[in-house]
């Protein structure tokens, strides 16, 4: 297992980056995102225009602006260090987006720098367990799965696949 854990900014405008995820290939915490709007388009929260999702998949090399590992800083660094990171990436793109609130996975347990601690270290499908892995509808009705080790299209333990299993 390794570290995936992820990030929300919650803005107030949508921010529709591209039809997907967007994958930052030489961010120096491997980030990826996706606009949640284009999935929840009745999606209605005062003050709340649209929530970019981002996951964190590198937790053990160095930031540029913190030139601290994540795993090693607070968690209002780790926000700075994303945001950070995204800018580098989506330069003009994020020029006037408002952060109305951020939340940062709860798996990831503090205090810092001494030694954080994951509770929840990522999930990897593995070769051949789609045929254990149970449906997201259940025969019970108006109940389902909302999780991301279930069948869905994302075949990758996200939280992109525990959405769309609640879909």
């Amino acid at each position: 297992t390794r570290w995936m854990n992820g990030i929300l900014f919650y803005l107030a405008a949508d921010l529709p980056l591209v039809h997907g995820h967007a994958i930052y290939l030489d961010s120096e915490w491997a980030l990826t995102s996706i606009s949640q709007r284009q999935f929840w388009p009745d999606f209605n929260y005062p003050g709340i225009g649209g929530i970019l999702s981002l996951d964190i998949s590198e937790w053990q090399r160095a930031g540029r602006r913190t030139g601290k590992v994540a795993a090693m800083c607070t968690p209002e660094e780790i926000r700075a260090e994303v945001w950070g990171q995204l800018e580098d990436h989506l330069e003009s793109a994020l020029d006037g987006v408002e952060v109305r609130e951020w939340f940062l996975d709860e798996a990831i347990e503090f205090p810092n720098p001494s030694s954080a601690t994951n509770a929840e270290p990522l999930l990897v499908n593995t070769k051949g367990s789609w045929a254990d892995r149970p449906e997201a509808k259940l025969r019970i009705p108006n109940l389902v799965l909302a999780a991301d080790y279930v069948r869905t299209n994302t075949d990758l333990a996200t939280m992109e696949g525990a959405n769309e299993a609640a879909r």
